[in-house]
């Protein structure tokens, strides 16, 4: 609703209902995911989503551990592929465009560089060979 400065009456009035419909999907999703919904029931299932997206994550990790050889990663070699041409252009552009994406990017690359051929670490870790 639109009104004048200091005036009572209103100059114009927009409701749900004239919005396209691809506008109110987007209001409904945005208000399901904010829990603003269904209330209480909204939070609760917001919540538990959340939850089990922890305990997936979690529960993934002591499989690992728990499966993995003793005293080794347990991780196959790593192919000896190179990186195509248009794989390459599109890492670029994602990192370029998406910056968040380029900075999890160099990040992870500095820590495999540091952490792998820096300092040597893992490198005995017996890795099983590839399928």
């Amino acid at each position: 609703m639109t009104s004048k400065h200091n005036a009572a009456d209103a100059v114009k009035r927009h409701d749900f209902a004239e919005n396209p419909p691809v506008a109110k999907a987007v209001s409904l999703g945005i208000s399901l995911h904010q829990g603003e919904l269904f209330g209480r029931l909204n939070l609760a299932l917001n919540t538990m989503a959340a939850a089990l997206g922890v305990i997936l994550s979690i529960s993934g990790c002591v499989a690992w551990w728990m499966r993995r050889p003793v005293g080794s990663l347990g991780v196959p070699q790593a192919p000896e592929a190179v990186l195509g041409r248009g794989m390459v252009i599109l890492i670029v552009v994602l990192a370029v465009f998406l910056p968040l994406i380029g900075a999890s990017l160099a990040l992870a690359l500095a820590l495999d560089w540091l952490l792998f051929h820096r300092l040597g670490w893992f490198s005995g870790r017996n890795a099983t060979p590839a399928e």
